[in-house]
């Protein structure tokens, strides 16, 4: 990764840096989500995924914040879209982001955007 970063140049690296799985020879990428292969879903993530909804659930009758910070529209079905869905059924909830507007949600009056000042 050092070298790649020492060696791109308008994001891009020279292809014998970049690594190849030994078994099938397709080029490597990093670990995380995309639209086609989603990211790697281990026991440890599954594990993590059950704690968060069992916290959901135990406090579902009290308010909840929903902060998000900066996670863009790379991948928005992965965290954007679940939060704003989240906020969307839960009157109890709002939903925080850092964006000056949402658009095509239905959770738009209960977002407040740090950007745009509205608290």
């Amino acid at each position: 990764m050092k070298d790649m970063i020492e060696q791109q140049q308008n994001m891009k690296v020279p292809d014998e840096l970049i690594p190849y799985c030994p078994e099938c020879g397709a080029s490597m990428e990093l670990n995380r989500r995309n639209h086609t292969d989603w990211m790697v879903e281990d026991d440890k993530f599954f594990k993590d995924q059950k704690l968060f909804h069992n916290f959901l659930d135990r406090n579902i009758n009290k308010k909840l914040l929903i902060l998000e910070l900066g996670c863009g529209y790379m991948a928005p079905q992965v965290i954007k879209h679940p939060f704003q869905q989240m906020t969307e059924n839960r009157n109890n909830a709002i939903y925080d982001c850092e964006l000056k507007r949402l658009q095509n949600t239905a959770c738009n009056q209960r977002t407040v955007s740090m950007a745009a000042g509205r608290y």
